[in-house]
């Protein structure tokens, strides 16, 4: 894409609104195409093409641009230039790479990008991006040829291992395919090759109590154990002693065996069955008392 906005940008065209409903993939190559180019013609006209170069070319036109991709001095004032278009891509990088909208990336108090938690990035590219998104125009790329020229071929690589899925989005009714980040490569359990985020790390309530539930949504198939009558072994107590092991390595499994597309996500989840567990485990806790008073009142009843 950086390609197109430089020879865009050297015609004096800034395109203003750049976002993941506005960039398709070619069917036959794969490619990525931008499209929605109506709104680059009035600045075009507008643009002396006496410019030097595309770091010259900034104007006041029409606001146009989408809420969250658009940097803020194109937002309330209409002016643009390449790095405008600049700041909206890394928007949208950031977008597809997390599967995240930009409110749910940038901190509302601060208004600072708070992406890093979502992904982790060679130091090189997450210095490319944070420089794109920078509030201050005069401190970001003033060209799409300066970003090609710090990207070493090939483009840098993402640290955490990733499997790009294709989800389906419609926009003005046409169908388009966009490619989004999961982490991690799912795999065995027992494999050492997936780094666990120091983040997950810690006891799995969900595992716990519910070991021969919870795995069958995380793919930790060891909890199965707990249906299995091994009273040989376990005393009668396997459903208790799956429910420790998965509470002490439930989490670890979990992210080494499942494909997830960011720790928050996976998080999410884990909290979900906490939540579950300890209201089904609370609510048969209320059934046993009623049971229990009950009895003692019908007993009561009996021999008054």
């Amino acid at each position: 894409m950086l390609p197109v906005l430089n020879y865009l940008h050297s015609q004096g065209i800034i395109h203003r609104d750049i976002a993941p409903d506005n960039i398709i993939c070619r069917a036959d190559d794969g490619l990525p195409v931008l499209i929605d180019l109506g709104g680059v013609k009035q600045i075009a006209a507008e643009v002396s093409h006496k410019a030097d170069s595309s770091q010259n070319v900034v104007s006041a036109g029409t606001k146009l641009g989408k809420f969250g991709y658009a940097p803020d001095e194109q937002m309330r004032l209409g002016i643009v230039a390449p790095h405008s278009d600049l700041y909206a891509l890394a928007v949208t990088s950031l977008v597809l790479m997390t599967g995240k909208f930009p409110s749910e990336l940038i901190n509302p108090k601060t208004m600072e990008w708070q992406w890093s938690q979502e992904l982790k990035l060679s130091p090189k590219f997450e210095g490319i991006l944070n420089r794109m998104l920078a509030p201050i125009p005069g401190d970001r790329f003033q060209s799409a040829e300066e970003i090609l020229a710090q990207l070493e071929p090939p483009t840098p690589e993402i640290i955490a291992p990733i499997q790009m899925s294709k989800i389906e989005q419609k926009n003005q009714g046409i169908e388009t395919k966009t490619a989004l980040v999961t982490i991690p490569e799912p795999g065995n359990i027992m494999q050492s090759s997936n780094e666990i985020p120091e983040e997950i790390i810690g006891w799995s309530w969900g595992g716990f109590l519910l070991p021969g539930f919870w795995c069958l949504t995380n793919h930790v198939w060891v909890g199965l154990i707990a249906w299995i009558d091994l009273s040989f072994v376990t005393f009668g107590m396997g459903w208790l002693l799956t429910g420790i092991v998965l509470g002490f390595k439930g989490n670890e499994w979990a992210w080494k065996s499942r494909q997830w597309k960011s720790i928050s996500e996976f998080k999410k989840h884990q909290r979900m069955w906490a939540i579950i567990s300890l209201l089904l485990i609370f609510s048969i806790a209320i059934m046993g008392i009623l049971v229990i008073l009950f009895v003692f009142v019908i007993a009561a009843i009996i021999t008054g």
